[in-house]
């Protein structure tokens, strides 16, 4: 398991842990970008960005059920799940995982903004059937008022996600 591909980088990577559910609510983002603004100016560091969760981290993923993708045949009733990542801009770089079409997230893709989302070879393989997945939207569950669709600008390259036992 110490010499299997990941499908990112490993060498030169420190992950680290902010307890942001500490601040309230209407002060995390500004806590996020300004520690993440910190660690990018330091001159040892030549990549930095943020997620919601780590590469290969067991235990639970946010898992997002899906409702509908656009141009799709309707998902069952119940919809099905994805994995859920919150990123930054720079994610992708920092770890060395290749944007295969499309783009990468962007500063400018944040709350207040129209919603994007980058997905993975396999996100297409098992949702999209034939054609670019580029401009498509997808529509999620979530509680209260149904959200607008998030719109997919990128897919990236598939990594180990959960376990070092997980496939690419």
């Amino acid at each position: 398991l110490e010499t299997r591909p990941l499908g990112f980088h490993t060498d030169g990577i420190l992950v680290a842990t902010i307890q942001a559910d500490l601040v309230p609510p209407e002060g995390r983002q500004a806590l996020l970008a300004d520690v993440l603004d910190r660690v990018r100016h330091e001159p040892s560091i030549a990549h930095a960005a943020l997620s919601s969760v780590p590469p290969v981290m067991n235990g639970p993923k946010l898992g997002q059920p899906i409702q509908a993708i656009s141009g799709e045949a309707p998902l069952p009733p119940r919809g099905a799940n994805a994995a859920l990542n919150l990123i930054s801009e720079g994610w992708f770089d920092t770890l060395g995982i290749g944007v295969v079409e499309g783009r990468d997230a962007r500063a400018d893709d944040r709350v207040g903004t129209p919603p994007v989302v980058v997905v993975n070879q396999t996100f297409v393989r098992t949702f999209v059937h034939g054609g670019s997945p580029i401009g498509r939207t997808v529509t999620l569950f979530l509680p209260g008022s149904p959200p607008p669709p998030v719109t997919i600008v990128g897919v990236v390259a598939d990594t180990v996600y959960g376990s070092l036992r997980d496939r690419i």
